[in-house]
């Protein structure tokens, strides 16, 4: 069960890019609020300059990339505290995509994904997005991860 309470972030945006293998400016998670086995959850404020706004709107393909680094700051989280490198993940398929509104300049999405099942080195999402707590997009995603076997410094 995720706490009620979200408000203090596991990691910051200050230090978020050290836990996904995207750099600035395809980065579309600030903050990872919540991680547990099956579960995490992120968040993230849409800006002016994202490259994925237009007519003030974060279009269909930032959500779709915000769901998919969701799921890879839940990996970087889970690899740095196993001691070793965040790993490149892909997306392998994307099923039953529903995009309900398109969160304008200004607004805080939360996206949540859930593990559904995981083989070898594919993991399957059940990724959920809310702004203002109201479902704005959904879909199930396969994200193929790219193994690495170094450690961390």
């Amino acid at each position: 069960m995720i706490p009620q309470n979200l408000n203090t972030a596991l990691i910051t945006k200050e230090y978020i890019t050290e836990f996904i293998p995207q750099k600035h400016p395809i980065v579309m998670v600030d903050e990872l609020l919540y991680c547990d086995e099956k579960r995490t959850v992120s968040r993230f404020t849409i800006h002016p300059e994202n490259i994925f706004v237009r007519d003030g709107k974060f279009r269909e393909q930032g959500l779709i990339e915000n769901m998919a680094q969701t799921g890879a700051l839940k990996a970087g989280y889970e690899s740095r505290r196993l001691g070793i490198e965040p790993m490149v993940g892909f997306i392998g398929a994307i099923k039953d995509l529903k995009i309900y509104y398109l969160p304008a300049i200004g607004s805080e999405v939360r996206t949540e994904i859930v593990i559904t099942n995981e083989v070898f080195n594919i993991t399957i999402i059940r990724a959920s997005t809310f702004c203002n707590e109201q479902l704005i997009a959904e879909c199930e995603m396969k994200i193929a991860i790219q193994k690495k076997e170094s450690t961390v410094n």
